[in-house]
């Protein structure tokens, strides 16, 4: 019946097949577009006295001057001027081209063109326009055997013509919905309900009488009510009470778990909003899925808006901004701007020297500045430190953690960590308290949804589903309504109740987050797609970003506003004329990722990846583990496996040996079903030497794993590019046989150690070879030949 509706709308019964088998109208073949457009109808008033009085051709070149200046206009404001009617113009904005203002881009070319208008010979043209706002079928429409190019199938059309008749000359109505699009933009006023041909309920029509001052976009949005916190007052006061003591100098640390949207951050937004009270400082630090092996992600970040750090900054303008964080915290920027600059990924270049010390005491020191920087907060007023979502945390992050719990104790502060129930705590019990969240009872549900709806009694139908299908979970409850309320299945009455438009079965919504965002989507095909790509990007993505990776997209701001409309995005910051635009919440993220078919997945991480290379060169050396992920999500095994080789260099340099294993072993496991060649097998050779080297800071210079590692890195050996690289893994196996006591196996890779340096005569290459000489024949007790390679060191 659905599929047939549309048929009866068009006035054909033409129905063929997609390439799913799948029944299909021919408008769904042809290039026609189900979409949301605002229409411009504008008309010039007293045409017909004009037809009286002049001859045809003084009226065409009076018309042609009108005509012109709306191409001029619609130029102007990007709209799409479909045809001339007579004396009036069709205007679309939202098609082809959408932009996130297209109702408010109509407002503004209608009232360019009610201006009166000099035509010549003492003629002045006036004109009146009308807008509506509404979903249609716009493009290729085929009827009767006719193909109309910018034909439009639906009843906004007629709706703005209705509305332009209604107004006088000189000025600009609009309907309802285009009204709520433009927000406080503009000064309106409210005309009544009129009644017009075609439709079958009153329309409310406004007047627009001028542009209001100093009004953006974003300001003249209505915000989003806060949702309130329900069922939860037990877990509050319990964390208000612990604040309470912290403030004292008692400082603790408290572990808030529950599953994918319980309400975990809701609770912690609702402890900041208890503690406003008390001057204090709030550090909210995020871990992240996409970085679970980037050492000290979350408080990298943390550095980087600190220091006021952004991406567009050079590195000497990096570097200055470090040293003058450095030096507002009050350390010795000698010793601790290097620090800084290599957590950040900053250059030093030559104004700085590099700390002269071991990766592991490198890694203590960067470790211990941020827990005094913590220290440093705490001493100056009590300090509310918030961790969220530990089951995405680094390891080395879990370490600082652990460390700074036994310093909260005489802090004056409170750290709050979440985490799913999968995170498996490393922390002391008997020094973190637990606090775990379950689902909701039905009353808090229901009193969440009243919220949600207005306060307003609504069918005990449609409330049992909803209670059905959110089974207590907070997030579920939230994201169901809005959608309902999104969709018009709620509507506003007089009574105070809000019945349902669609039946109970059309409520019937499978019990999960997942299918239900598939149902919003649907609702908006373009909108849908939008949602999918940067779900591909992140939890977070900036606007330019998704510009580069969608170039053609003719809906994409448009699609972003209704996305954040339905609650599924949200605007995050602004930053350099960029906005940057985040899932509410990880489970959104995931349902749209998943929704996805997977050769399409692999094709939007492709160029994920290029978009990144592209706009952000830093990228690559800064989280090249980024890069890894996209490229290998596309299938592009190579290039990851090269990523993550850099990723676990970079980790090694921060002895961050757990991070550096998982990347290497990652890129280790892309590559080793690629077809042989010189570029894989030497790809491999690296990964494992430095897999090699990871396990000797990890497990010891004799573990097994160093000896299988730099094994085979040794028979890879061929595919080394210089001899430095050849005895860099000769270096490596000797080191495992030496430290084993395998002294002959030692004694026979120093030998090729040396026949390879004394074949380039490098006197670098020498020295290492002289090196491993002289401790192999030390340890073997072969003193003379030690001594006479000490000799090259004294030359």
């Amino acid at each position: 019946f659905l599929r047939a509706i549309p048929l009866l709308r068009v006035g054909t019964g033409s129905v063929a097949q997609n390439d799913a088998g799948e029944r299909v109208t021919r408008e769904e073949e042809s290039s026609a577009e189900r979409r949301q457009v605002t229409i411009l109808f504008c008309d010039v008033v007293g045409s017909t006295e004009l037809a009286s009085r002049l001859d045809p051709e003084e009226l065409a070149a009076v018309m042609a001057v009108y005509q012109d200046r709306c191409k001029h206009v619609v130029d102007r404001w990007d709209g799409h001027l479909a045809e001339f009617l007579g004396d009036g113009a069709v205007i679309y904005f939202g098609w082809p081209k959408a932009h996130e203002d297209d109702a408010e881009r109509a407002v503004y070319a209608a009232l360019d063109l009610v201006e009166d208008l000099p035509a010549g010979d003492g003629v002045l043209l006036s004109a009146r326009a009308g807008i509506a706002t509404g979903l249609v079928l716009v493009g290729e429409i085929r009827s009767a055997g006719l193909t109309q190019r910018d034909g439009v199938v639906g009843k906004t059309p007629n709706l703005a013509a209705r509305v332009q008749a209604l107004t006088l000359p000189g000025t600009v109505a609009i309907t309802s919905h285009t009204r709520r699009l433009v927000g406080h933009r503009f000064d309106l006023e409210h005309r009544g309900a009129h009644v017009m041909k075609g439709l079958t309920k009153p329309a409310d029509v406004w007047v627009v009488r001028s542009v209001l001052a100093n009004k953006s976009r974003f300001e003249a949005r209505a915000g989003s009510r806060v949702v309130p916190l329900v069922g939860r007052r037990q877990e509050l006061t319990r964390l208000v009470s612990m604040w309470a003591e912290c403030t004292t100098g008692a400082g603790a640390t408290v572990l808030v778990s529950g599953e994918a949207g319980i309400g975990k951050s809701r609770l912690l937004q609702a402890l900041a909003e208890e503690t406003e009270s008390i001057s204090h400082y709030h550090l909210t630090l995020q871990c992240s899925p996409h970085h679970a092996n980037t050492p000290l992600r979350p408080f990298i970040e943390w550095l980087n808006e600190s220091a006021g750090i952004t991406s567009d900054l050079d590195p000497e303008m990096r570097l200055d901004k470090i040293n003058a964080y450095v030096q507002r915290v009050g350390c010795d920027p000698k010793e601790t701007v290097p620090l800084v600059a290599a957590l950040l990924s900053v250059p030093l270049g030559t104004r700085f020297a590099p700390l002269n010390v071991s990766p592991q005491l490198q890694r203590d020191r960067t470790i211990q500045f941020l827990i005094d920087l913590v220290h440093q907060l705490a001493d100056v007023r009590p300090t509310l430190v918030v961790v969220e979502d530990l089951h995405w945390a680094d390891p080395t992050t879990l370490e600082l953690l652990t460390r700074l719990i036994d310093h909260m104790k005489s802090l004056s502060g409170l750290l709050v960590l979440t985490s799913r129930p999968e995170f498996e705590s490393p922390f002391d019990h008997g020094t973190v308290q637990s606090i775990d969240l379950g689902r909701l009872e039905s009353s808090s549900t229901v009193e969440m949804v009243e919220h949600l709806t207005g306060q307003k009694v609504i069918r005990s139908s449609i409330r049992d589903s909803i209670l059905s299908f959110a089974d207590g979970i907070p997030l579920f409850v939230e994201e169901l309504t809005r959608a309902l309320r999104v969709s018009g299945s709620f509507r506003s009455v007089g009574s105070g109740s809000y019945p349902a438009e669609t039946s109970d079965s059309d409520l019937a919504i499978p019990g999960t987050l997942h299918e239900l965002l598939l149902s919003q989507l649907d609702s908006i095909p373009a909108g849908k797609l939008v949602a999918q790509v940067a779900a591909t990007v992140g939890r977070s993505f900036s606007l330019s970003l998704l510009r580069d990776i969608l170039p053609s997209h003719p809906q994409l701001t448009q699609n972003l506003h209704q996305l954040c409309e339905a609650g599924i995005l949200e605007p995050e910051r602004e930053n350099n004329e960029d906005t940057v635009y985040g899932f509410r919440h990880a489970l959104l993220r995931e349902t749209a990722y998943q929704s996805q078919l997977k050769t399409r997945r692999r094709e939007v991480h492709v160029r994920v990846a290029d978009a990144l290379e592209r706009n952000y060169p830093n990228l690559k050396e800064s989280e090249p583990e980024v890069l890894a992920h996209h490229n290998a999500e596309g299938g592009r095994a190579h290039p990851a496996a090269e990523y993550l080789l850099s990723a676990g260099r970079k980790a090694i340099q921060a002895c961050a040996t757990q991070e550096a294993v998982t990347h290497l072993s990652r890129g280790l496991h892309l590559i080793k079903d690629l077809p042989g060649s010189g570029e894989r097998d030497r790809t491999e050779l690296r990964l494992q030497a430095v897999l090699g080297t990871s396990y000797m800071q990890a497990k010891g210079w004799a573990a097994s794993e160093v000896e299988v590692a730099y094994g085979a890195a040794g028979d890879l050996s061929h595919a080394a590019e210089t001899t430095a690289e050849e005895i860099w893994i000769l270096w490596g196996i000797w080191v495992y046989h030496q430290v084993r006591g395998r002294i002959d196996d030692a004694i026979h890779a120093g030998q090729r150690i040396r026949v390879l340096a004394d074949r380039e005569q490098d006197e670098g290459l020498g020295l290492v070879a002289d090196m491993v000489s002289l401790q192999m024949f030390l340890y073997a007790g072969r003193f003379p030949e030690s001594y006479k390679h000490c000799e090259s060191f004294t030359r």
